[in-house]
């Protein structure tokens, strides 16, 4: 699926990945992510931990965290076949914390 492939009232799916600096498994997230996210022609983006206190303290245990559609998908290690799964399948859940909520 690419952004072409959605319908014309349905925005692209938000990938992002919260990181801490100094973080290996932060770095290998954001790799894993932006070629995923390039493969769905989609973007990715990094929130820094250090600017968005209120995330570093409710997600302390588990950065990095990646977010799709601002609902948290996965922490430490990127599953990239249930992240492929979501991205085309493109259906939200509540089973998540959204970081939206708060």
């Amino acid at each position: 699926m690419s952004t072409d492939d959605c319908a014309p009232d349905t925005p692209p799916p938000v990938l992002q990945v919260l990181v801490k600096s100094g973080c290996h498994l932060c770095e290998e997230a954001i790799a894993t992510a932006e070629q995923i996210a390039e493969e769905f022609h989609v973007d990715c983006g990094v929130i820094d931990a250090s600017l968005r206190p209120d995330l570093a303290e409710r997600f302390v245990e588990e950065i990095p965290v990646l977010f799709v559609d601002g609902l948290q998908r996965d922490f430490w290690r990127i599953d990239t076949v249930r992240l492929r799964a979501l991205l085309s399948a493109r259906r939200p859940s509540s089973d998540r914390p959204s970081i939206e909520a708060e």
